[in-house]
């Protein structure tokens, strides 16, 4: 079973050092804070991890989308030690987003499988930014399921409850 939850969510870690642009207070008041990267592409590996690393450990975030900011056949990723950004996100109790956008499918299937052999979670979402975009589920699962993630992995997977415990830091 997938749960579809609508939520109220943030998703730009637009400073350079890895901040939010907005005040925690905000944050606070958001149901899931995702993070990601949209500015900055061309930071060092050492600058792009500390920046990625400091968004995560974030106590309001929840999701870390698309985290190696690929796009097939139009932007490389990111340079960044993704084995410490997984680490740190299981650590936090963050999740990594399998970006189903045909464009994206970021993480991709070796990533998920250095994610969830690595005990971190996983999570599906499809960048919609139209209804029939949700359709990309399909894409995900598949990603997630060559990357061998289970349902213990992905946390689109979890009742309510469980999901609730999840963000709940």
């Amino acid at each position: 079973m997938m749960i579809f939850i609508s939520f109220m969510a943030l998703k730009q870690i637009s400073k350079k050092n890895g901040e939010f642009d907005v005040k925690d207070s905000f944050l606070k008041e958001a149901d899931v804070v995702l993070a990601s990267v949209h500015s900055s592409f061309r930071m060092s590996k050492k600058d792009m991890t500390k920046r990625v690393v400091k968004a995560i450990e974030n106590k309001h975030t929840n999701i870390l989308s698309h985290p190696t900011g690929r796009k097939i056949q139009k932007k490389e990723p990111i340079n960044l030690d993704l084995e410490k950004v997984i680490d740190v996100a299981k650590e936090n109790n963050v999740s990594l987003e399998i970006n189903a956008y045909p464009e994206r499918l970021d993480l991709n299937d070796v990533n998920v499988k250095l994610a969830v052999n690595n005990g971190a979670k996983v999570s599906i979402g499809t960048d919609a930014h139209r209804k029939d975009h949700l359709r990309y589920y399909k894409l995900g699962i598949a990603v997630a399921r060559r990357g061998w993630a289970e349902k213990k992995d992905t946390i689109n997977t979890y009742s309510l409850k469980r999901l609730e415990k999840f963000f709940d830091k």
